[in-house]
C-alpha cells in the first residue's frame, strides 16, 4: 500500500500547552482542581454543542461564566489565560510543508466555530490540503 496523505490533529499535537502554570493560578483562584477548570470550560454541554456547531464560541464563555461566577473582567483575562503557555509545534509544522506535493496533509480538530480564523496563522492553506474542524462539518472526530 503507498501513502498518499498524511493527517495531523491540531489541538495536542501541532498545538500543545506546555505550561499549565496559568491553568493552576485560575484553579487556586476559583478554589476548584484544574481538572474541573478544563472540565468547565471544555466539557460543559454548550461547549460540546459548539463543537458540533451547536452553538456560539460566545455562548460556550457566557455558561462558563456563569457556572463560574465570573464577572465580565475576569472572563476576558480567563479566555486570553487558558491558551497561555500553549506553543505551536513549528519543526513539525516545517516538516509537514516539506512533505508536499510529494504527499497530500491535512489537519484534523474537534473545535468550536472560531478554530479556524484563531489558528490561521499556523494552520492554513500553505501548509494543509484540508483542514478539517468539526465544527464546521457538524461531527466530533
Amino acid at each position: 500500500m503507498t501513502i498518499k496523505a498524511v493527517l495531523f490533529d491540531i489541538g495536542g499535537v501541532l498545538f500543545q500547552i506546555h505550561d499549565l502554570t496559568p491553568h493552576r493560578q485560575w484553579a487556586t483562584r476559583l478554589g476548584i482542581s484544574e481538572g474541573l477548570l478544563i472540565e468547565i470550560i471544555f466539557n460543559n454541554p454548550v461547549a460540546q454543542q459548539a463543537t458540533v456547531g451547536e452553538a456560539t464560541t460566545e455562548e460556550v464563555w457566557n455558561e462558563v461564566a456563569k457556572r463560574l461566577a465570573l464577572p465580565p473582567d475576569d472572563l476576558e483575562a480567563l479566555k486570553v489565560d487558558i491558551w497561555k503557555g500553549g506553543v505551536w509545534d513549528t519543526e513539525l509544522l516545517d516538516f509537514i510543508r516539506s512533505l508536499r506535493p510529494q504527499y497530500k496533509t491535512g489537519a484534523i480538530s474537534n473545535a468550536w466555530p472560531d478554530a479556524r480564523e484563531g489558528v490561521k496563522e499556523y494552520v492554513n492553506s500553505d501548509i494543509f490540503d484540508v483542514i478539517v474542524f468539526s465544527a464546521e462539518e457538524g461531527l466530533k472526530k
